[in-house]
């Protein structure tokens, strides 16, 4: 005859060959879409947030082009250079070419800064601007 103490070790023997329940099951699935979510956003955040540090680091590149352009344009014709010399120079040099980005230089003559726009290299060729900046063009 069969006790109760047997009857309760018979069926935890039946349970555990049978594996996890339903609701143990759904938990976990619960629980690991819960932390998916959160890890996803976060994830996100994180590769915006990087890829416009790299298009700010970008501009920085740019800028700095501009002062090495003026510089050795200086050095080269010992005379403060013009404006479109400054884009022309840069353009010629190929310092429109920043690895994952490009720069495009502007100077107007109404203005004394060179604009400048950067823009994410793409595989399709429509190029998007993410920033730009002006560079202070003063020849005094």
């Amino acid at each position: 005859m069969k006790t109760t103490k047997d009857t309760h070790q018979s069926r935890r023997n039946t349970l555990a060959l049978n594996g996890f329940t339903l609701v143990e099951l759904l938990s976990v699935l619960v629980l690991i879409a819960i932390l998916t979510t959160f890890f996803i956003g976060r994830y996100t955040d994180l590769i915006s947030q990087s890829q416009r540090q790299a298009s700010q680091a970008a501009l920085a590149e740019a800028y700095s082009r501009c002062s090495a352009a003026v510089s050795r344009l200086i050095f080269t014709n010992k005379a403060w250079p013009e404006g479109n010399e400054i884009t022309a120079f840069l353009i010629d040099n190929n310092d429109e070419d920043l690895g994952d980005y490009t720069a495009t230089y502007t100077f107007k003559d109404d203005s004394s800064e060179i604009s400048i726009e950067i823009a994410r290299k793409t595989t399709a060729g429509a190029a998007q601007t993410l920033l730009t900046g002006s560079w202070p063009y003063s020849p005094d």
